[in-house]
């Protein structure tokens, strides 16, 4: 939890003492971009704790920056930033099919002022954008979570965490669809 407020805690004096400057916001963002993606062997070092743990063996909480020390960090990076391009590229997919005047509403309503804003009415097609990038969430915590364990403790490489990560979520599709629905419900 500490190791997540590091950026924080050096980004947000910056922003405070020069609010507005282009250069501390994309040295924050980048920053944040590069600290994220180092703590990536951190959710790996956390599974293979918990591996540990399920198997009777020893375990300590330092124990989740194993991956530094083991070598494994660098298929852990990998994996995480295979399925950010892959993300970005179908995320970009869906809103091509499906929300170019979704785009164009949004544009526009980032110049309008707070009035107009509010009297800006969305596109016809958001509920459909919408949807499709729920449904696109759900297969993408299937994917991240099976592929972050095969290549923390299975020891597989990107690649093959990654097929194995949307094999296994396309087979528990069901359950995935149960799981949107009733949190659906519950969100309502």
């Amino acid at each position: 939890l500490v190791t997540t407020l590091v950026p924080s805690l050096i980004t947000i004096p910056l922003q405070l003492a020069m609010p507005g400057s282009i250069p501390v916001l994309i040295g924050s963002f980048a920053l944040s971009v590069i600290v994220g993606v180092l703590m990536v062997p951190l959710m790996g070092g956390y599974l293979q704790m918990l591996d540990r743990i399920e198997r009777g063996q020893a375990a300590a909480a330092f124990d989740i920056y194993g991956p530094y020390r083991n070598g494994g960090a660098v298929p852990l990076i990998l994996f995480a930033l295979l399925f950010f391009v892959v993300f970005i590229a179908l995320l970009a997919l869906v809103l091509a099919a499906f929300g170019g005047s979704l785009v164009q509403w949004y544009a526009s309503i980032l110049t309008m002022g707070p009035q107009a804003q509010a009297a800006a009415p969305p596109p016809s097609g958001i509920w459909a954008v919408f949807v499709a990038i729920i449904v696109f969430s759900f297969f993408s915590m299937g994917i991240t979570s099976i592929g972050y364990g095969q290549v923390a403790i299975a020891g597989q490489g990107p690649l093959a965490a990654f097929r194995d990560g949307a094999v296994g979520t396309i087979r528990n599709i069901v359950p995935l669809i149960v799981l949107g629905f009733v949190s659906a419900l519950l969100w309502i």
